[in-house]
């Protein structure tokens, strides 16, 4: 069986608020699935407003890291300048740049706690933004499938306002919404 991950369809408002209010001028999607974060960065960043349909208009620099090869499809192509097929463990080792904006939906869970912490720290160091959703329970603890898609951890509204998140939600529908922003005097 092959299945392309997804997630649960309400948090899409507010990642899109989100974005808009940041309005990133390069974007790093962390374990993008289907590809549909991509899509949304493209549609209410570039199309919405700046009416930039084609890619040669794009001004917004937009990359993934996808841990499984398999996940590869013709609208990551399409969509993304650039998908690198690794872990971010190992991506945050290389040579990278740095983003505006880091999204990490419904990712975080399928490290292990202490791997998430430190990718946590790094990403604070490389980006201005991180906008984060996950489960707030072990949802799929063991895939018969992709072992990138376990759920190995959970994380509380606390261990993110610990690491300085500052808009830290507990969703109804299930998951935790959490966005960090760098402080100002840190840039």
């Amino acid at each position: 069986m092959f299945i392309i991950p997804t997630g649960d369809f309400h948090s899409i408002p507010l990642v899109i608020r989100e974005l808009r209010r940041i309005q990133p001028k390069s974007v790093l999607d962390i374990g993008p699935g289907f590809g549909k974060w991509g899509v949304i960065v493209r549609e209410y960043l570039e199309v919405w407003y700046h009416k930039r349909f084609h890619r040669k208009d794009w001004k917004i620099t937009l990359d993934a890291v996808e841990a499984n090869r398999e996940y590869s499809n013709r609208l990551k192509d399409l969509i993304y300048n650039n998908v690198y097929f690794t872990d971010i463990e190992s991506f945050l080792k290389g040579d990278h740049k740095n983003y505006d904006c880091v999204l990490m939906l419904d990712v975080i869970e399928h490290l292990p706690k202490e791997n998430g912490l430190k990718v946590l720290k790094q990403l604070q160091e490389m980006s201005d933004n991180i906008i984060i959703i996950t489960p707030r329970r072990l949802a799929m603890t063991k895939s018969s499938w992709n072992t990138w898609e376990d759920h190995k951890c959970v994380w509380s509204k606390q261990e993110f306002k610990e690491l300085g998140f500052q808009d830290v939600q507990e969703l109804s529908h299930g998951p935790i919404f959490a966005v960090w922003n760098k402080p100002k005097n840190l840039n």
